[in-house]
């Protein structure tokens, strides 16, 4: 019936005659979008007179990612203009890719391929092969097979970029690697790079030979993703050409011009055994030694790889503990301090205690005043698994940073000492909520506890009571943590307590609470259906002046001015929240809590720690905007969990594309995203009305 219905409406759109209403309408589109209400309440919207505002109608769909809009998308991306046929097969793909039903996915594949074949245009092709990407089965991959090989430039691309997101999906076939690495010489560099790209997310040895060409191409994300899929295909010493990639390797970890792909070539050796030796002529040079590398980042993925390529061949563990506390941690910057640490402790165990000169060393770096370096030092002394650290540990548990506070629950949780589980334990008493959900966390998830029906009862009380004495605004990702934690325990006295939370007016919170209800009774709460009802305000008004005056933004930092541009139209809620955050001072003096090189920069935790939030949440705006470098994206512990978390991307991540909201991207100012480091300082978020 619905598609019947959306024949008639789209029938209507041309007769219609323009009016003054575009706006209202546009407000209730975004209501519905937000509270994620039925499709049925957008079909009205498909027959306004304003293109714009039937375009957002059918985004609108695809935002709501509900199974029961994909008979109206595939008449939309049939019978429509090119670009809302367009957003509507984005849509479809958003479906499929989250629909767990077998006959939706069918439907959604067989619509997409028809589409692929009758005569559209390249853009809508583009799109198709992106949304086959993320929901096609097997069943596609002659159709992508195929387009590797078409002149256009767009669609031989996004056929590589397919082939990607299908490898992500663990769907693989062997027939599309000749025309993938035949593509690896084509003259158009994002050709080239999507090829190389799509044979990284497959890292199959068997094309390690001919991808081993690309660490010299000119292009650097070329380079970067060649040298990442050889690391990925864990090569050994009987594969062909393996001492030939691993000296490439090693030759790009020391002269590549790009800091990106050092940052691989390095992070690509560590899944490579060398022995001390070699382990010294590689990391020790690239991190400590020498002329070691002029990027941050490279040091500290150097570090990090030094610790996986560790052969467990030292025999004199006091004269190599003795390089480290002698001399590398003497002249480190504090975050190389603490990544140090936590690589000897990977790589020599409870060894790093006994040695005097080495317990020394981390008994100053416990009292640094850098709140990041001491929460490294504290997730080191857990990889000892020691009872030795529980000195240590039990007073991180008092540290005044929070994130030290929570490394040292998880320290405590590997070892195996009744004193660790008595901290754990304690720690439920804690009035910090973030401290409640990971001890709750860590003690759920023992099934030496869930076994012991007394002491779940016990646990659960103690966590209950806790949560009922904190004060707000609790951070939704923390809230659904301590109720799954409660779930877990499946203790009869839990069940009454959650229950009001059904009807709390955020439905992400609803909704987990009824999963753990189930867990505990077996029996799924009706009054959840009530929830999905419920109305959050849209001010639009604000929204129509963010479009008038379209606004940009200054990071400003410790190392520099950051500043970005919004994508209003793509991502409205999230843009208001960013701007209406920043005007209320909420950024200032935050600070960068999470730095992975050549991935993301990520800021905008009030507490600091990753699990810091608004006290609210806002719904996921996800786009047919791709993640390139430079791309402002939310944070999210799933979908409709964002907050005030964002991040940047250093270099291109197609794997986030549609699964994080992407709402603006960096107009000046890369080479301050490069250089921010974990602990550096947002100072201020300035907002420019234009």
């Amino acid at each position: 019936m619905k598609i019947f219905y959306a024949v008639i409406i789209f029938a209507c759109a041309a007769c219609s005659s323009p009016d003054n209403k575009s706006n209202t309408a546009l407000e209730k589109v975004l209501m519905f979008q937000d509270n994620r209400t039925s499709p049925d309440s957008l079909y009205p919207f498909l027959r306004h007179p304003d293109p714009f505002l039937n375009m957002r109608a059918v985004a609108a769909m695809g935002q709501l990612q509900d199974t029961n809009a994909i008979d109206s998308l595939i008449f939309f991306a049939r019978h429509s203009s090119p670009e809302m046929s367009q957003k509507a097969v984005f849509s479809l793909g958003q479906i499929g890719m989250i629909s767990p039903g077998v006959s939706a996915q069918i439907r959604i594949e067989t619509a997409l391929q028809e589409l692929y074949n009758n005569p559209k245009s390249t853009s809508i092709k583009t799109s198709v092969l992106e949304a086959l990407g993320k929901t096609g089965s097997g069943r596609s991959f002659d159709l992508i097979m195929a387009a590797l090989n078409d002149t256009s430039v767009s669609i031989s691309k996004e056929s590589a970029l397919a082939c990607a997101r299908m490898a992500i999906r663990n769907l693989r076939n062997e027939k599309t690697y000749p025309g993938l690495i035949q593509n690896l010489q084509h003259l158009n560099t994002s050709i080239r790079w999507a090829s190389v790209y799509a044979l990284m997310r497959i890292h199959d040895k068997k094309t390690a030979p001919a991808i081993l060409p690309s660490l010299k191409d000119s292009d650097d994300r070329v380079r970067m993703d060649a040298a990442r899929a050889l690391g990925l295909m864990k090569l050994e010493s009987k594969d062909p050409d393996y001492k030939e990639i691993v000296q490439a390797l090693i030759v790009s970890v020391f002269n590549d011009a790009d800091w990106k792909v050092r940052v691989n070539a390095v992070n690509a050796l560590g899944n490579f055994k060398f022995k001390l030796d070699d382990l010294k002529k590689i990391y020790f040079l690239a991190a400590f030694e020498g002329k070691k590398d002029s990027s941050f980042h490279v040091r500290i993925s150097a570090i990090r790889a030094m610790a996986k390529s560790f052969n467990n061949d030292v025999k004199d563990i006091r004269s190599f503990l003795g390089d480290f506390t002698g001399r590398f941690l003497k002249n480190a910057e504090p975050q190389e301090k603490g990544e140090i640490l936590i690589a000897l402790s990977q790589m020599v165990n409870e060894k790093i205690l006994s040695d005097d000169a080495m317990a020394a060393q981390i008994q100053d770096l416990l009292k640094s005043p850098d709140g990041y370096l001491r929460s490294r030092v504290v997730e080191a002394l857990g990889n000892t698994n020691s009872s030795a650290a529980l000195v240590y540990l039990e007073q991180a548990l008092s540290d005044s940073f929070g994130l030290v506070q929570n490394n040292a629950l998880e320290a405590l949780s590997k070892i195996k000492d009744g004193r660790a589980e008595d901290l754990i334990i304690q720690s439920l008493g804690s009035h910090d909520v973030t401290l409640l959900s990971i001890a709750a966390g860590i003690l759920s998830a023992d099934e030496t506890v869930k076994k012991n029906r007394v002491k779940c009862d016990t646990l659960s009380q103690k966590i209950i009571r806790s949560f009922q004495v904190v004060k707000p605004p609790i951070d939704i990702e923390v809230q659904m943590a301590i109720f799954d934690a409660l779930g877990d325990l499946k203790s009869s006295v839990t069940a009454e307590f959650l229950r009001p939370f059904l009807a709390d007016t955020n439905y992400i919170v609803a909704a987990n609470t009824a999963k753990n209800i189930k867990k505990i009774t077996g029996e799924k709460p009706k009054e959840i259906e009530a929830t999905d009802k419920k109305i959050n305000s849209i001010d639009f008004a604000y929204f129509l002046k963010l479009k008038e005056h379209k606004p940009t933004a200054v990071i400003e930092s410790n190392k520099g001015k950051i500043e970005i541009e919004f994508y209003i139209d793509d991502a409205p809620m999230t843009v208001i929240n960013f701007v209406r955050l920043s005007e209320k001072k909420f950024f200032d003096r935050l600070r960068f809590h999470r730095v992975v090189p050549n991935f993301v920069i990520q800021g905008g935790d009030p507490l600091g720690t990753g699990w810091g939030g608004p006290g609210y949440s806002i719904r996921s705006e996800f786009s047919s905007l791709h993640y390139d470098r430079g791309t402002v994206g939310m944070a999210s512990a799933g979908k409709d969990t964002e907050g005030c978390q964002w991040f940047i991307t250093h270099s291109p991540q197609p794997h986030l594309d549609g699964r994080y909201t992407i709402f603006a991207r960096v107009r000046n100012g890369l080479e301050v995203v490069d250089a921010i480091q974990v602990g550096d300082t947002i100072s201020q978020v300035k907002i420019i009305w234009h």
